[in-house]
């Protein structure tokens, strides 16, 4: 493809016509550009469609451009602009020096018809400001094809990836590092996990018939990375006052006071049985957790959640407030469903909630994000450049495993965020 300098570009744009007449909200600089490059792209459409449709099987049929607004494109870090192709014909966002972050040939987002400005997320889609947080205009659901067990990767779906670089190198071949944000891990990070937090464990007969068994811990792995994040928290500066992770109570000796001792505490695995709750191990109870034990009391016993119930993001948050109320820290955390507003906290090494629905692996679930790492590779469309940006996550799980995650891999995952 023949390239063209920046300077050229400049030049080109300078010297056509106004192919198109349409309208610019303000007199500033960001939109008079704004108004050069779709300008330009209306001028030089057929060429631009030709091009775009010489490499790609679903073809673009726009005819002419509908409308553009300034946007900031997230991940670029950079001013472009959203252009809107004709009728349901699709659309575009593109940086002011020719990068495509976004092209879609079929669709017509109404939302940003009377819109003067929009942020654009590889992750989150189209946003906007509101109390210094980003909101979604629109839920919109990657589409991504599910495939299974590539190399450094335990098992298969999105988690439990333990070899970054050999995983990217199998399944994403195009994509090329660019940078990694992980300073929330390090020898300051101290975490719990779910079977060392469980007062009650599930035992359950791998073939039904009696032993052997496998151990399941309470579905409480919100509560988990509630207290881990709250130790990060604390081991970065962020709040003070959170009992360490080694500070611990005896909670043994007084289990059978919990109000669900009754139905999950009092029974005892046997050679005939097949499943059933029962206390854990005695040791691990003599040396629980304080402040896992203070999120339990408000989780489980204020608000009524069973060993067997899981926790939504509001609660999740609630009993974050709560501990940290109790200890007398007076900054409380946000809740997000944007990867857009948490990227600045994990960039300066500060760790986030993160809840997971759909996911492969995991199911629901949370666990505590501790970094990211960045990839892009770019392919050419006409004078253009064209971005793909994908982010994997670093997690601890909440069951012993620090690992990378890939949301990019199910079109059916939902995020959602806790972060200072």
């Amino acid at each position: 493809m023949k390239k063209i300098s920046i300077l050229l570009l400049s030049a080109f744009v300078l010297l056509i016509s106004c192919f198109c007449s349409l309208p610019v909200s303000a007199n500033t600089e960001l939109y008079q550009q704004c108004k050069e490059m779709a300008d330009l792209i209306a001028s030089n459409l057929s060429q631009f469609k030709i091009e775009y449709n010489l490499s790609e099987s679903k073809k673009m049929t726009s005819t002419e451009i509908e409308g553009y607004i300034p946007a900031y494109i997230i991940d670029a870090e950079k001013n472009g602009v959203y252009i809107d192709f004709n009728d349901s014909t699709g659309y575009m966002v593109v940086t002011l020096d020719y990068e495509i972050y976004a092209l879609e040939v079929e669709g017509d987002l109404e939302y940003l018809k009377n819109v003067d400005f929009v942020y654009y997320s590889v992750m989150d889609g189209f946003l906007y400001l509101s109390e210094d947080k980003y909101q979604k205009f629109d839920i919109e659901l990657r589409s991504v094809p599910v495939e299974y067990g590539y190399s450094g990767q335990i098992g298969s779906g999105d988690g439990m990836i333990t070899n970054i670089n050999s995983y990217v190198s199998e399944r994403y071949p195009s994509y090329n590092y660019v940078e990694e944000h992980k300073d929330a891990f390090g020898l300051d990070y101290k975490f719990t996990n779910q079977m060392s937090t469980s007062y009650y464990v599930f035992y359950e007969s791998l073939n039904h018939k009696g032993e052997p068994f496998s151990i399941s811990s309470e579905n409480n792995c919100a509560m988990v990375a509630d207290c881990n994040l709250l130790w990060s928290w604390q081991s970065k500066g962020l709040i003070s006052g959170i009992p360490t992770i080694d500070k611990t109570i005896d909670v043994f000796s007084t289990i059978n006071e919990d109000p669900y001792y009754a139905k999950y505490g009092m029974y005892r695995p046997g050679p005939n049985t097949v499943y059933t709750w029962t206390i854990n191990d005695k040791s691990i109870l003599q040396n629980f957790s304080e402040l896992y034990a203070r999120a339990r009391r408000y989780g489980a016993i204020t608000r009524g959640t069973a060993p067997d119930q899981g926790i939504n993001l509001d609660l999740a948050r609630d009993i974050l407030i709560y501990c940290m109320a109790f200890y007398q820290c007076l900054n409380y955390p946000t809740a997000t469903t944007n990867f857009a507003d948490v990227m600045n906290s994990l960039d300066n090494g500060y760790a986030v909630f993160c809840g997971l629905a759909n996911s492969q692996t995991y199911g629901t679930h949370a666990v505590t994000l501790l970094g990211y790492r960045k990839y892009t590779y770019t392919t050419g469309v006409w004078i253009f450049q064209k971005t793909h940006t994908a982010y994997f996550y670093y997690i601890d799980d909440g069951r012993g495993n620090i690992c990378y995650f890939d949301p990019n891999a199910s079109s059916s995952l939902s995020l959602e965020y806790i972060y200072f």
